[in-house]
């Protein structure tokens, strides 16, 4: 009671958590939150093998640039990492043609692995973009063209957003390693 008068019900903290709880779990429900989530998750793992493919090809070419024989570097860094198998058999020289087939398909694997990965990365930003209008309920749909056209930008701006950030991290470590200074007022020093 406060001043002579009872508190209403909804002013209680344990009524306004188990409203919110039950109001959290009737919209989890209504719009089937765990389906949503699986679906995502689901395109986040296929989206991770064109990653691969395109890291398979870019690697081809980081190691063809530093090294005279990139089949040889690499043998030479799974030689260091696995064991010698039993009875003398070298789990390297069984590694060799493939990373030789790698290392010689590299362009391939880079124009493949770029083509699907945009292609998968978008269907990956479809499932959030329809996974959040419905669980805001946002009523505008795109068709299928500019739906697609709509997740191939955000893919593209992704990647350039995630280039930029690669790169001024990477000046920015250069010029601290060389001596110069992070901090904001004298990083222009070096940048300019």
């Amino acid at each position: 009671m406060v001043g002579g008068h009872p508190v209403p019900l909804h002013y209680s903290p344990g009524y306004r958590v188990r409203e919110f709880l039950r109001r959290l779990w009737e919209k989890s429900v209504e719009d089937e939150v765990l389906f949503m989530a699986g679906a995502v998750a689901f395109n986040v793992v296929i989206a991770l093998v064109p990653l691969l493919i395109l890291g398979i090809g870019l690697t081809g070419y980081i190691v063809s640039a530093r090294f005279a024989d990139p089949s040889e570097a690499v043998l030479a860094l799974f030689e260091q990492m696995l064991p010698v198998a039993g009875d003398g058999l070298v789990l390297t020289e069984a590694l060799r043609a493939p990373v030789a087939g790698l290392v010689e398909l590299r362009t391939g694997f880079t124009v493949l692995g770029a083509v699907f990965f945009v292609w998968l990365s978008a269907n990956l930003v479809a499932s959030l973009r329809t996974a959040l209008r419905e669980v805001f309920d946002i009523g505008q749909r795109r068709g299928f063209l500019r739906g697609k056209l709509f997740d191939i930008q955000a893919v593209l701006i992704g990647v350039v957003l995630l280039a930029l950030n690669v790169g001024v991290t990477l000046t920015i470590e250069a010029g601290v390693s060389q001596g110069g200074d992070a901090r904001p007022g004298r990083l222009h020093a070096f940048l300019g």
